[in-house]
Order: structure tokens, then C-alpha cells, then sequence
């Protein structure tokens, strides 16, 4: 009120008002940034006429928890509150009154981050602090914002805005002044937000402290569950589904963009390079290797073809290339040029391919140097079999198998920051556990304790797919099925959801130069198949450097490589115990048959 006010009595008074709006760090971890600035605009415009608002009336978002901290809004956080600003501004003195009204940022606006921010549509403008001290700071952001406002202005005589801004006459907007609110309505709706937001901030403050907090009742916080082929409605008995694991804090809500339109088949395994400012990531059935200088354009991404399925990717020490798991093997690659692909060694055999229709899958490189990998069953979704292992590739290129168990589609392999744990799943089912890990290349069992870190829960879709950790060891996992990235905490709670409507998110990776980007693989489908993209909010952890593959000279390979390795066959061979009594009653090693996970592969031997 008291700024309403202020409002209307400067606007009397002949003076330009400058309207500061913007939530505090608890309100944006609560995802409450449209409703507090929607509620800070309606009490501040209140009974303002649109003559007023569009001629005398500035907008300027400035975040609480970026003003005076150095923190800043990244330019598309920035630009989607903007946007909803904008959205608000239209809803109340119509859409050529919206377009007239300037809306600025605030909050640590130096001349390193300027030139971005105003070059979002909807930003108009800067509300300058403490850099306005410094004349040369000053003058920089000075010339960001002509130099933005000459470009804006460009596209727009091009044509070339989505919607270019139709300015009307004084005269013309006067007539839109019935578009006034009905004060005694305006009252009602303001007490009714308020009270949404002031529920919204207990229950994230309940959480905070660790209170039971009532159920928000946000759609946003479930997702479909995953349909079933029969299910049981007369069963009233059934225990209830289980729900996520929530965070005793809010839960941080992120939109992720389409960044580069590569249409994958199968996209999989984002690595970034520091090194080279590159990103680096595979098509597995589309059998290419993907890289994009980040310095240039998304749309200057390249490929290259390879001669078959890859699993994975991986960073060489040194910078001497890359590490590829092909399908029939673990290929170096030398370091590549735009007109160049590099040449490829091959240090080692996929153990698996003499006896299992596999294929390598999600790998990554632990914190010494080794990659880590697992298989992928090419018939996991007929016969269910699990068979795959778990191996460590060493730098000498011999294969140790890490985990007696068996699964069918390995994901999810990531190391803590100390490199003391690393996680893993076994996609199917929809399980991910956390192992102690030792480095240790003597210690053949280097995996123990293991433990379930996250069960997806019933009333969330998806299956976990590809992850990675952060600076604080967050998993970040992207869930295929499930259009959508989350974020687990060190204790196993949902603390974060990247949103990618109508894309089928298959693994994650956080690079940039300041290792706040999120780049999400997806596989084929209606808006997949592309590089999508995130900014990590300044609150959340950064990520860390990719490990690097170590460099050694590869030991020679033999033709015992699977029993080498240590691989034990699995005790299920998709048939009945009786058809193993049969075939070894006459002679026939089970063992010895090749890809006996086939129940075909019996038949014809029996």
C-alpha cells in the first residue's frame, strides 16, 4: 500500500516513476517468482491508468538475491520472468500498452554480463548499481545497451521478431482505459494470491526445518505414472502408490531449450572438454561421434560416421584425443580438426561379443583415470535376460569385472566427487544404488556396500538413463520416458526437475567455461533427438572437470579375454532346468554355447 502510494503521488507530482519489483532466494527456491512479482505489480499499479503506466511508468526486475551480491540472473532466468511480466502488463492495460512500458534489469548488472541481458527481447534496459560508480564500468554498459537497442531496432525494420512492437498514439491507448479493474475484485484477487504465496513460502520453510508439510497440491510435482498392461481397480486392499522423495527443501524448477537440431536416432554420452571449450557427444545407433565448439555457433556442430554402434564417449589425458567403446571394442582416437577425423587404435576387445548379442553401453572415467562401462542387452525386451557386465577398462587396455551381479541396460555411472562412490543402474528397474569404490587396480571386488540411492517413484514416469555429479556430489539424472532431468541430493532427495516437454531426455552432462550448463542428450521422437540445454541458477553447485582417460601402453590381448576379465556366466540362461539337464546328459557345455541368452539357441541344440 504504502508503495502504491508513492506511485500515484510522484505521478501527480509530474515525476517518472521507476518500479522495483523482485523475489527474495526463498521465494525463487519455492518457485514463487510469477506469483510475487504478478503480486508486487497489481498492488503497485493499483487504480494507475494506462496513459500513466505507459508514459510514466518504468518496470525494473531486480531479484533480492542478486543486488549487491555480485550474483546475477542469467539471461534466460532474466528473460523468462520478463516475459511474464510483459504477460501481466498485457492482462492489465492490454497488449500495445505492454509493448511501450520498459521493462529493466537489476541486480549486479556489470559490463561482463550486460551485453547478454539486453539482448533479450524482453529486457529493455538496466537499472545500474554499484558499477555506475566507475565511469569506464558506466560507459561500457553504456554502449552494451546501444549496441543492443541498434540490433533490436535492425531486426525489427527486417522484420525479423516473432512480435514486432506496435507503438500507438496517445490518444489511442486512452481508448483502451476500460480496461481499468473493478477495485473490489482487485482487492479479492490480491488477498487470495497472497495467501497462496504466503502458503507456498510455509510449507517450503516447513520442509526447510524439517516438518511434515501438507501436499501442495502443484501438478508440476508429479508426472504421469507409467501405464501398465493389467492392472487390478477391485483390490481395495493394494498399499498406495509410493511418492518422490522430496528435499526438506522447495524444489527448483528449470525449462530446458533446444540448443542444437543434431536429430539423433539415439543420442547418448555428452562429455565437455575445459580443455578445448568442446562438447562432445555419440548417436549409438546412428553410429556418429557429435562435437560442437562452444566459442562458434550451435549450428556449426559436427559429425563424423563410424563404422559401427558406439556406447559411449570419453576424454583422453592430455588432451590426446578421445576414447570410443564401439561395438566390437575400445578404439583411441587421435585429436580431430574440422577437415579432419583423426586416426583410431584399438586397445582392446569387447569381451562379450563372441557369447552375447551386447554391446557396450554408459561408461565414464573415474576420478584415476580408468573407464568404467557396462553392457547393453539387445534383447533385453524380449527375453529379460541379465547378462551384461560391469567392467573397468585399465590404461594398459585390460578389462577387469568389477560387479559379479548381472543386468540387462547399464546407466547411470557416476563417481562423488572424492571418486570414493560411484552410482549405477540397471535402467529396467527403475532403481539406482550407490557402491563404495576403491581405485585400487589390485583390488579385484572394488565395488562394496552397495545401497539403493533412489527408487522412481510410482507417480513419477521415466526410467534413469544416463547422469553425472556436481561440485556438492548431486546426481543428476536424466530419466528416458519421462521428459525430464532431475536432480538427486547427496541423501537421495529430489531437490531440482529440468522440464523438456515432448523430448525423451537420455543422459546429462554440466559444462560450459563456468561449468553452469546443463547439456541433455535425447533420443528420436516428436521434439527429440536434439542437444537440449539449461542454466544452472547461481544458488545451485556448479559441476566439475570430465575426467581423463589415463595413458599407458596396451598390454596384448588374448583369446581368454571374457575369463580373463573375470566374467562368471550367469546362472539364467532363459530356459528351464530340465533343458540344461538334457543338453549336458549329452555332452553339450552350456557354457560353451554362443549367445546362449537366445532360448532359440537351445532349441536348435536340443
Amino acid at each position: 500500500k504504502d508503495v502504491n502510494r508513492k506511485v500515484k503521488a510522484a505521478l501527480d507530482a509530474g515525476l517518472d516513476v521507476v518500479l522495483c519489483i523482485g523475489e527474495t532466494q526463498e521465494e525463487y527456491k519455492a518457485g514463487l517468482v510469477e506469483h510475487v512479482t504478478a503480486l508486487q505489480l497489481a498492488k503497485g499499479l493499483s487504480g494507475v491508468p494506462t496513459r500513466e503506466a505507459v508514459n510514466h511508468i518504468t518496470i525494473a526486475y531486480e531479484p533480492v538475491w542478486a543486488i549487491g551480491t555480485g550474483l546475477t540472473a542469467t539471461p534466460k532466468i532474466a528473460q523468462k520472468t520478463h516475459k511474464a511480466i510483459r504477460k501481466w502488463l498485457k492482462g492489465r492495460f492490454g497488449k500495445e500498452a505492454s509493448e511501450r512500458i520498459p521493462i529493466q534489469y537489476g541486480g549486479s548488472v556489470t559490463p561482463e554480463t550486460a551485453t547478454k541481458l539486453m539482448s533479450m527481447p524482453d529486457i529493455d534496459g538496466a537499472l545500474v548499481g554499484g558499477a555506475s560508480l566507475s565511469a569506464d564500468k558506466f560507459q561500457s554498459i553504456f554502449s552494451a545497451a546501444a549496441l543492443t537497442a541498434n540490433e533490436k531496432l535492425n531486426k525489427m525494420s527486417a522484420g525479423e521478431t516473432d512480435e514486432p512492437k506496435t507503438v500507438k498514439s496517445d490518444q489511442d491507448l486512452i481508448s483502451q482505459e476500460d480496461n481499468y479493474w473493478d477495485l473490489t475484485e482487485e482487492v479479492q484477487n490480491l488477498s487470495l494470491e497472497k495467501k497462496e504465496v504466503n502458503s507456498k513460502l510455509r510449507d517450503a520453510r516447513e520442509k526447510k526445518e524439517g516438518v511434515a508439510a501438507k501436499e501442495s497440491g502443484d501438478p508440476s510435482l508429479s508426472a504421469t505414472p507409467p501405464s501398465s498392461s493389467s492392472s487390478s481397480s477391485s483390490s481395495s486392499s493394494s498399499s498406495p502408490p509410493k511418492k518422490a522423495k522430496v528435499s526438506r527443501l522447495a524444489v527448483v524448477r528449470l525449462d530446458g531449450e533446444e540448443l542444437i537440431p543434431c536429430r539423433n536416432d539415439l543420442g547418448e554420452s555428452p562429455v565437455y572438454s575445459q580443455r578445448e571449450n568442446r562438447l562432445y557427444w555419440v548417436d549409438i545407433t546412428g553410429k556418429k561421434l557429435w562435437m560442437w565448439n562452444l566459442d562458434q555457433e550451435p549450428q556449426t556442430a559436427a559429425h563424423i560416421s563410424l563404422p559401427s554402434m558406439v556406447g559411449c564417449v570419453s576424454l583422453r589425458e592430455n588432451g590426446k584425443g578421445l576414447l570410443l567403446a564401439l561395438q566390437d571394442g575400445f578404439h583411441k582416437l587421435s585429436p580431430m580438426t574440422p577437415n579432419t577425423a583423426g586416426s583410431s587404435e584399438k586397445i582392446a576387445d569387447w569381451i562379450e561379443l563372441k557369447y552375447f548379442d551386447t554391446r557396450p553401453n554408459d561408461g565414464r572415467v573415474d576420478r584415476n583415470g580408468n573407464l568404467i562401462v557396462g553392457s547393453y542387452n539387445f534383447q533385453h525386451r524380449q527375453d529379460g535376460e541379465e547378462i551384461g557386465g560391469l567392467y573397468r577398462l585399465r590404461p594398459d587396455g585390460t578389462l577387469q569385472m568389477i560387479l559379479d551381479e548381472k543386468h540387462r541396460v547399464s546407466n547411470c555411472i557416476s563417481f562423488t566427487p572424492d571418486g570414493k562412490k560411484m552410482f549405477f543402474a540397471d535402467t529396467p528397474t527403475r532403481r539406482i544404488f550407490q557402491f563404495d569404490y576403491d581405485p585400487n587396480l589390485n583390488n579385484p571386488q572394488p565395488l562394496s556396500n552397495k545401497k539403493l540411492f533412489y527408487e522412481i517413484p510410482s507417480d513419477m514416469s521415466g526410467m534413469p538413463d544416463g547422469a553425472n555429479t556436481d561440485s556438492e556430489g548431486g546426481l543428476w539424472v536424466a530419466l528416458t520416458g519421462g521428459e525430464k532431468v532431475i536432480r538427486l541430493s547427496p541423501d537421495g532427495e529430489l531437490s531440482a526437475v529440468v522440464s523438456l516437454p515432448g523430448a525423451n531426455p537420455t543422459s546429462v552432462t554440466i559444462g560450459g567455461p563456468r561449468l553452469d550448463t546443463l547439456f541433455i542428450t535425447t533420443r528420436k521422437g516428436p521434439d527429440g533427438g536434439n542437444m537440449y540445454t539449461a542454466i544452472l541458477p547461481p544458488f545451485l553447485p556448479r559441476g566439475l572437470p570430465e575426467p581423463e582417460f589415463k595413458e599407458e601402453e596396451p598390454k596384448r590381448r588374448t583369446e581368454n579375454a571374457l575369463s580373463d576379465a573375470g566374467y562368471k556366466a550367469p546362472r539364467k540362461y532363459g530356459s528351464t532346468l530340465e533343458d540344461r539337464q538334457v543338453l549336458e546328459s549329452r555332452g553339450i557345455d552350456v557354457d560353451e554355447i554362443p549367445r546362449h541368452n537366445h532360448e532359440s539357441e537351445f532349441r536348435k541344440y536340443k
